[in-house]
């Protein structure tokens, strides 16, 4: 993946991303581990792997190609997640044709769980 300047970094152009920022898609799933974490400055942190076998964590970089689609890549890693839906505690997407949900996990500062105690 390359920017502008033809060097690797993070596909990050001026439209909105349409993923939640700053909080954890966990994909919900009994026998796969998929969760990311997307960011503003166009990198998303990934774990992947599946339940009882083999699990890895990459750093990848994202870009929105739309207004409900966005472009993942790296580390031999290309996918396209499409008709992106958000709603309060889940997002779906599809992605090879198949419709995908993931749980939405908003972490909480220590500071913003005080004003909630």
């Amino acid at each position: 993946m390359r920017d502008a300047d033809g060097k690797h970094g993070a596909l990050v152009t001026g439209t909105p991303s349409p993923v939640p920022l700053d909080c954890t898609l966990r994909l919900r799933s009994s026998s796969m581990i998929e969760a990311y974490r997307f960011h503003e400055d166009g990198h998303v942190a990934a774990t992947l792997g599946t339940v009882d076998g083999p699990v890895c964590a990459v750093v990848l970089a994202y870009r929105a190609s739309g207004d409900d689609a966005v472009e993942i890549e790296g580390a031999g890693l290309h996918e396209t997640w499409r008709t992106i839906r958000v709603s309060r505690d889940e997002v779906s997407i599809e992605r090879d044709g198949t419709r995908v949900v993931f749980a939405i996990e908003r972490s909480v500062s220590p500071a913003t769980a005080r004003e909630y105690a």
